[in-house]
């Protein structure tokens, strides 16, 4: 997990303030000097090393974000909205939930956050890749689904789904997996670990179903348990804000393939096509002259996902990160 700035220095921003003068004026109190200025997501996100889809969740589901509203309807960061996104950044790098951090930010009045935030002036550390690894294998060999959930979400709030992903959930299910078929790890622990970290990422990937034309088409010829990868694929690329729409093995090759054509994705990936398929979705393609590309995926090992780009290209070994670099390559 990459290294955190100092929660005292402000990180540079690239991009301007938006003059608060030339907008909507603010319906509450003054937040003091630069009161005029008001931020956009990009800068917040810049300035707090925060990322826009993390910034986006915290508004959506604890109403920690901007509270200002341009002329255009833009909603912009005030600097008492922003000291409050920081609180709460700097309360979840501690190990409060986003939730209950959300909730002491936003009943604090002004002097009061500001006192908070001096208070907050020694940084405590957080914990290291391999420190969360140990954390969820200890709560997944406890049962403890509770505090299994309560590490997956503290890292997700934090840092996003795919630093999540790579610096958590893999490492801890490869672990687990070599540590149970040694005996060292009951396999009912691993089994516990394996829901949770599956029920989350099926829950951030149904939040991209939105809108009736999907960017991305994600279809697979088995189960969910057995396309880890591809399920954390999805979940990343929903976070990334990439509309998706996911079918299982409950779909046949056949009605994928109508799906491409009354859909028509910018992408679709294939999981464990099944045979036979090929030239059946190549014919598909031709006829209706759709630009729908084709990224068909099976498990890699080591790596974890192996992908053919179209129908004649050899089989790129790559990470679920690698994966989804590829697919933002493809979409607009």
């Amino acid at each position: 997990m990459k290294d955190r700035p100092d929660t005292q220095t402000r990180v540079s921003i690239p991009s301007n303030p938006v003059d608060a003068s030339q907008s909507s004026p603010d319906t509450g109190d003054d937040d003091g000097p630069g009161s005029d200025l008001t931020w956009s997501v990009g800068a917040v996100s810049s300035r707090l090393d925060i990322t826009p889809s993390t910034l986006r969740t915290w508004e959506r589901r604890y109403d920690v974000g901007p509270s200002h509203r341009t002329q255009g309807g833009h909603r912009r960061y005030t600097e008492r909205d922003i000291e409050r996104v920081e609180l709460v950044r700097r309360l979840v790098g501690r190990g409060v939930s986003a939730q209950d951090a959300a909730r002491v930010a936003r009943n604090l009045d002004h002097d009061e956050l500001l006192s908070a935030l001096a208070d907050e002036t020694q940084d405590r550390p957080t914990l290291g890749r391999a420190a969360l690894v140990d954390a969820l294998l200890a709560a997944s060999t406890s049962g403890d689904g509770t505090r299994l959930r309560d590490v997956v979400g503290s890292v997700l709030d934090r840092n996003g789904f795919l630093d999540a992903w790579t610096n958590l959930l893999a490492p801890s299910l490869l672990r687990m997996s070599y540590e149970s078929a040694t005996g060292a790890l009951p396999v009912e622990a691993e089994r516990l670990a394996t829901e949770v970290i599956l029920e989350t990422m099926l829950e951030i990937r149904s939040r991209g179903t939105r809108g009736p034309r999907p960017q991305v088409l994600l279809a697979s010829g088995v189960d969910d348990t057995s396309c880890l990868p591809l399920v954390a694929l999805g979940a990343a690329l929903v976070d990334a804000d990439i509309a998706c729409r996911s079918v299982g093995p409950e779909t046949d090759p056949w009605t994928v393939a109508d799906l491409v054509e009354k859909l028509r994705p910018q992408v679709l990936i294939w999981w464990e096509q099944p045979a036979g398929t090929e030239e059946m979705l190549r014919r598909q393609l031709d006829r209706t002259g759709m630009n729908t590309f084709l990224l068909r995926g099976a498990p890699c090992w080591p790596k974890e996902v192996g992908l053919r780009f179209g129908f004649e290209n050899p089989v790129v070994a790559t990470d679920v990160a690698g994966a989804v670099r590829h697919v933002l390559d493809r979409v607009t």
